[in-house]
């Protein structure tokens, strides 16, 4: 469109002609609205200073869009890559100078800047064009306007990318290219430069003599042969002596050659095409991949839910999943959700150490009553008992008391409860108390309680009891993985030690 129009602006053609060629009226012109795109609305041509700053933005960002868009992975493209490098690899003089190969880089360093002046002109020139007809389009008497204005600017934007993408495409490609290039030639007289000076003997004695002689002497001079594969094929094709046979050989190479690259490019475009009804079909059917950010709660705007390449179909399931899932838990929390308290659902981290305190009626065996009767007996459990508890400090925490219908209990910080039977109220509390001093754990709540209607022959009545046996259990962690394996997928070996507490034993290593 944009050569029609020069064309007959050049030749004085103006009003609906200028659009009009050989081919007949352009009825239909390619239009743009970018900022349509990314705002999912119409443009109703209002709004002032900030509005045409947002909309160019737009535009821009539009813009750039399509150009990395453009440079999409195909297995053409890349084919056609890997065929550009071997040809460059078979042509490259491995016996070239290091000044031909700095200018082949230089050269390469031109052509690269060239193309990126192209490049830059160009949407300089697409760039001061669409100015210019804003302004123009916007000042125009009677028709003029904002949305006049932004119709022509949006056509010739329209225009600039069609022009401009195929362009920055190659320059690009281009670019990766000579980088890769200039980064293997560099290396490569990096390499050979070490090589060559390294000792004449440490070179004989890889290479040989008349090769290390070579190497030091003639290697990289620029006077000598040309190292590259295609001459050194073409020499050997040369020294044939049979014409007919080298006639033959050297089309038999070429024409190989020619028709194995072929077929790549034939195969990479079929697979191209493969593809691209593959996604094509994917597309009917489930829609185009699409990304979004999802804000379910606007009272939460730092909480945002990505959703990253999802098909459209998927997506509007995804979404409304998402958000009926957030309507139904938002203002619950887990407890409510399954029927039951936090607290009843945490569960104690495994005990490693575990001191339980057995207490008798009678002070020494045999453990029975005056009237011949199994003693009363009551075992108490303290949760993670401190290291180093010597049998004095035992016998402290759990002296004699009055055993009876009050209870005691505790809930640690670790989860754990301890319970302490007493025959008052202050007696099972203190109790309790001094039994704790054994424990690392700290008190969280400390509640008493009494029994108030228990069966005859259940009832506590108040009696005297005397500490007879402390057992310590404690877990290590185990060498072998033969113990005891806790749900946190732990394993530990498990050692038991009975106390006596009736009578003090001799030589008691603290535990």
């Amino acid at each position: 469109m944009s050569r029609v129009v020069r064309f007959n602006a050049s030749n004085g053609v103006t009003g609906g002609a200028i659009v009009q060629g050989n081919a007949g009226a352009i009825t239909q012109p390619r239009r743009i609205n970018l900022l349509a795109r990314l705002s999912g609305g119409e443009d109703d041509g209002g709004g002032g200073l900030l509005d045409r700053i947002w909309n160019a933005g737009s535009a821009l960002v539009g813009f750039i869009g399509r150009i990395l868009g453009g440079i999409g992975f195909s297995l053409t493209r890349l084919w056609g890559w890997l065929v550009d490098r071997i040809e460059q690899l078979k042509s490259f003089n491995w016996n070239a100078s290091d000044t031909q190969l700095g200018s082949l880089i230089e050269a390469q360093n031109v052509q690269i800047a060239s193309l990126w002046g192209g490049v830059v002109g160009q949407g300089l020139g697409w760039l001061a064009g669409i100015g210019v007809g804003y302004g123009v389009a916007f000042l125009c008497p009677v028709v003029g306007g904002s949305l006049l204005a932004k119709s022509v600017s949006g056509r010739v934007a329209e225009e600039a990318v069609s022009e401009i993408l195929p362009n920055m495409t190659n320059a690009l490609t281009q670019t990766v290219g000579a980088l890769a290039n200039n980064t293997l030639i560099s290396g490569y007289m990096q390499i050979r430069r070490l090589i060559k000076s390294a000792d004449s003997s440490l070179l004989t004695s890889v290479f040989g003599e008349e090769t290390a002689r070579w190497i030091q002497d003639e290697w990289g001079s620029g006077n000598g042969p040309d190292l590259s594969f295609n001459s050194q094929v073409d020499e050997a094709i040369e020294s044939i002596d049979n014409t007919v046979v080298q006639a033959f050989v050297e089309n038999l190479l070429d024409e190989a050659w020619d028709s194995f690259l072929e077929a790549g490019f034939i195969i990479a475009h079929e697979l191209d095409d493969a593809f691209q009804q593959s996604r094509a079909a994917n597309n009917a059917i489930e829609g185009p991949e699409r990304t979004i950010e999802l804000t379910p709660d606007i009272n939460a705007p730092t909480e945002i839910l990505t959703f990253e390449a999802v098909p459209q179909t998927q997506l509007q399931t995804q979404i409304q999943t998402t958000i009926n899932t957030h309507r139904q838990v938002w203002n619950r929390d887990v407890g409510q959700i399954v029927g039951t308290s936090y607290e009843e659902h945490t569960r104690a981290r495994p005990q490693l150490r575990k001191l339980s305190v057995e207490f008798k009626a009678v002070q020494a065996p045999p453990w029975r009553n005056a009237d011949g009767t199994q003693a009363k007996t009551a075992t108490y459990s303290i949760p993670d008992v401190r290291l180093g508890l010597s049998w004095q400090d035992i016998i402290t925490a759990c002296p004699p008391y009055s055993w009876g219908k009050f209870c005691a209990r505790a809930t640690l910080d670790n989860q754990r409860q301890m319970a302490v039977y007493g025959a008052t109220a202050e007696e099972a509390r203190q109790q309790l108390l001094r039994m704790h001093t054994l424990s690392d754990s700290t008190i969280l709540r400390l509640t008493v309680s009494e029994e108030e209607f228990v069966a005859e022959r259940l009832r506590k009545r108040s009696t005297p009891m005397f500490p007879v046996y402390a057992t310590l259990m404690a877990r290590y962690q185990s060498l072998d993985a033969q113990g005891r394996t806790t749900l946190d997928n732990r394993t530990f070996d498990e050692q038991t030690l009975r106390i006596p507490l009736w009578f003090e034993p001799r030589g008691f290593t603290p535990l």
